[in-house]
């Protein structure tokens, strides 16, 4: 796909690079591409992408769960690994659920909580994604993993899974966008420590969805709140990676 004037084009497949090390504008532009293509129908996703990048689209390969509704893709050539995860159109529930449970999401012990709805999302996908990655990765290519909102949460504890507890997979970085938190601040501590310079959360200033779930713990927390973090065990909610 090529953006901008007749004069001046960018070719975002040409400029992507998959060993990458740091913030590249061109990687994050390709992989905002990838997260909106998600969200719709497959077969337009699959046109979309081939637009993006027309040899990654020759061998994608769709999950969903009809319990959860959790959606995304993975796709591969001989360079490159691309996972994206698809948001929702409707907010509202799970930002209504999004405060309160936290959950151990590991047997990898002193890694932190995570929101546990996020978690049985993903669960809930598991081992199809782990089927088609390892379907995909003949040749040790570097792996690519985005989202938006919901997807970016999503994709953000992709991430943390497969390098924190499946550390055969090197993942060589992370674009989200518009990502809420997902969990607790011994989590972001044991993410940041490994993977802060290749994990990098996108923000809008104006949009309320990274500043939910809210930090637990603060100056002014209600009663109802401290009563929750007692029954339930809850930390202060933080976020990972670098913003930008």
């Amino acid at each position: 796909m090529t953006i901008g004037s007749d004069s001046s084009q960018i070719n975002l497949a040409e400029i992507f690079n998959p060993n990458a090390q740091g913030f590249s504008a061109a990687n994050m532009a390709y992989l905002a591409h990838c997260a909106q293509a998600i969200y719709k129908p497959e077969a337009e996703c699959v046109e979309d992408i081939s637009k993006i990048d027309s040899k990654l689209a020759q061998n994608i390969r769709f999950f969903n769960s009809r319990t959860t509704g959790t959606e995304g893709f993975i796709a591969g050539d001989d360079e490159k690994i691309i996972m994206a995860f698809r948001g929702t159109s409707d907010r509202k529930d799970w930002l209504t659920d999004a405060a309160t449970i936290q959950k151990s999401w590991s047997s990898v012990t002193n890694i932190g909580k995570v929101h546990s709805g996020f978690f049985q999302s993903l669960n809930s996908v598991w081992s199809v994604i782990m089927e088609h990655l390892k379907e995909l990765q003949t040749d040790n290519q570097p792996v690519w993993i985005t989202g938006h909102s919901l997807g970016g949460a999503l994709a953000a504890l992709t991430y943390a899974t497969l390098r924190l507890q499946e550390p055969k997979y090197d993942l060589a970085g992370a674009y989200t966008f518009g990502q809420p938190r997902i969990g607790d601040d011994i989590l972001c501590e044991n993410f940041d420590a490994d993977s802060k310079h290749r994990f990098f959360r996108v923000v809008n200033n104006n949009d309320i969805v990274p500043r939910v779930p809210s930090k637990i713990i603060r100056k002014g927390a209600s009663f109802l709140t401290y009563a929750a973090k007692a029954i339930h065990d809850i930390n202060s909610y933080e976020h990972m990676g670098t913003q930008i």
